[in-house]
């Protein structure tokens, strides 16, 4: 089983995430506290512009699916220039 607990800073866009791995006769066999940066979908633009590169198209996981508000990913193939 996993568990997880999960806090969000708006402040700096980090989320902090700690997994709890569990099996019969074996609470909490392992744990895992990390942090991940959120990067949203205006950041990234934005971020890839100033760059020099230009979005052809975003979708919104590795299989090519469309980017909806629910996607897990955000992937963007991109060209160099305007």
């Amino acid at each position: 089983m996993l568990e997880e607990r999960a806090t969000y800073d708006a402040a700096s866009g980090i989320r902090n995430l700690v997994w709890y791995f569990s099996a019969p006769g074996a609470p909490d066999f392992r744990v895992i506290d990390y942090r991940l940066r959120m990067i949203f979908p205006e950041e990234i633009e934005r971020a890839l512009a100033a760059t020099g590169f230009r979005v052809d198209t975003r979708f919104g996981e590795y299989t090519r699916i469309a980017f909806e508000p629910c996607s897990p990913r955000q992937v963007y193939l991109c060209s160099v220039g305007s």
